[in-house]
């Protein structure tokens, strides 16, 4: 995984902390928007987010699990 040192701050709010900190980021692609090898992704900052292994049916699958914080 690529870390940035700095987000893309256009329009850049991380959706988890709902900060536009700038802070180091990573970019997380989404799923179902890939096309001729290139796929939409999104910026989150680095301390956000916690990358766990599991070993799923004798394979070993990288995961990335956290809940979205709605805004009030």
């Amino acid at each position: 995984m690529r870390v940035f040192d700095h987000p893309n701050m256009h329009n850049f709010k991380c959706p988890i902390c709902h900060t536009s900190d700038d802070k180091p980021v990573v970019l997380v692609g989404i799923g179902g928007t890939e096309s001729d090898g290139n796929m939409e992704a999104r910026q989150y900052h680095l301390e956000c987010i916690e990358l766990t292994e599991r070993n799923l049916l004798s394979r070993g699958i990288i995961m990335q699990q956290f809940d979205l914080i709605k805004e009030k």
